[in-house]
């Protein structure tokens, strides 16, 4: 599975939405209503799921899910 459809599976289990669904370009915030908590939920929830650390600030509710996308690849090879 690539990255970009794992990150849409944890977004879409974090904010009860299918995978679908998501717009990877849309800001999560606006287009999914996501609040502080579910910033915080879906920020442990890929931390789990890829075995890295973000900053608070990466996973953001200003944040697309194309730069959730690239956060986590670019941690992958170590950037």
């Amino acid at each position: 599975m690539s990255v970009e459809q794992q990150v849409k599976e944890v977004i879409a289990e974090t904010l009860s939405l299918k995978p679908e669904e998501i717009d990877v370009s849309a800001k999560l915030s606006e287009a999914y209503d996501l609040d502080s908590t579910e910033a915080v939920d879906l920020r442990v929830a890929l931390e789990k799921r890829f075995g890295i650390k973000f900053e608070t600030s990466e996973v953001a509710k200003q944040s697309t899910t194309q730069e959730i996308i690239a956060a986590v690849a670019g941690k992958q090879n170590g950037s």
